[in-house]
């Protein structure tokens, strides 16, 4: 984003304009979210097409609003995120950072998601272990984003009240479910990205 154009010479180009490095922040980031935005929706769509088609998924409408709205968040977050790192790091260096952040989130929530399914998250010798996923979910908060997604989707916390949902699936289960609390978090956590890009750019040497 900011780093490889600025490697190309385009970005020092763009800024000897009258605009602002603020404006051109921001149109950039606009521009990634919507196209971001455009793509996870037909994704969304197109994955409940072919649930509809072959299995059946509930249809309620407030359920679908809400894990699309859970769906398309993670977008701005990582767009959030990876143009603050391009503030700092080169085209590579960020890329592979955003890969191992995103891996880490994910790694965090597969061990939940094992511990839950073997009944080993009341284990005193895993406690640590756990303590470790939930740091990594805290710093990248898109899979547990995405686990809430599919909580919503399906209707858990319905099902939950009749049967215990997460032993019944295990392993292919949605893992731990964030509360409202961490939802809170994760916009709070898009912000502060953001602000700290707008901050970095506005401090970056050309």
């Amino acid at each position: 984003m900011i780093a490889g154009e600025a490697e190309q010479g385009v970005l020092q180009a763009l800024m000897t304009r009258p605009l602002s490095r603020l404006s051109w922040y921001m149109g950039r980031w606009i521009g990634f979210v919507s196209w971001g935005i455009g793509y996870a929706t037909l994704l969304f769509i197109s994955i409940l097409l072919v649930s509809w088609a072959h299995a059946g998924i509930p249809g309620d409408i407030v359920s679908l609003t809400r894990s699309f709205a859970l769906f398309i968040f993670v977008v701005p977050l990582l767009v959030s995120l990876s143009m603050l790192g391009s503030c700092h790091f080169s085209s590579t260096g960020n890329g592979v950072l955003m890969t191992m952040l995103y891996g880490a989130g994910w790694l965090g929530g597969m061990i939940e998601k094992v511990a839950g399914s073997i009944q080993l998250d009341q284990n005193i010798a895993i406690k640590p272990l756990l303590t470790i996923a939930g740091i990594m979910s805290l710093v990248m908060p898109a899979d547990s984003l995405q686990n809430r997604m599919q909580a919503e989707l399906f209707a858990m916390d319905e099902f939950q009240g009749l049967l215990n949902i997460r032993s019944l699936l295990g392993f292919f289960g949605v893992g731990q479910v964030p509360s409202n609390a961490f939802l809170m978090y994760s916009a709070g956590y898009m912000l502060v990205m953001l602000l700290l890009g707008l901050w970095s750019f506005r401090r970056k040497d050309l």
